[in-house]
């Protein structure tokens, strides 16, 4: 029913920006929830904007390089096929 993965070939590299920009991503999550449950409520308007902030960029990042990889291992598959 459910197609078996290949297994991945050892000798290949880690994808480490993936998983950098992943750890980046949820970093910027609990960095925004932890702003907005800011006691301090002078700067609380502030760190919200600094925290959606980083919060945009580390997603929009992410999703740009996943984008690449996949359009990327896509387009070198087709043209070198196994």
């Amino acid at each position: 029913m459910f197609k078996k993965r290949p297994k991945t070939d050892p000798s290949k590299p880690k994808n480490y920006a993936a998983i950098g920009y992943t750890v980046l991503f949820f970093l910027s999550l609990v960095h925004l929830s932890f702003e907005i449950y800011h006691d301090e409520t002078e700067s609380l308007a502030r760190n919200i904007i600094i925290a959606g902030f980083m919060f945009s960029l580390s997603l929009f990042s992410w999703i740009i390089y996943y984008m690449h990889f996949k359009l990327y291992t896509k387009e070198f598959n087709s043209k070198n096929p196994v």
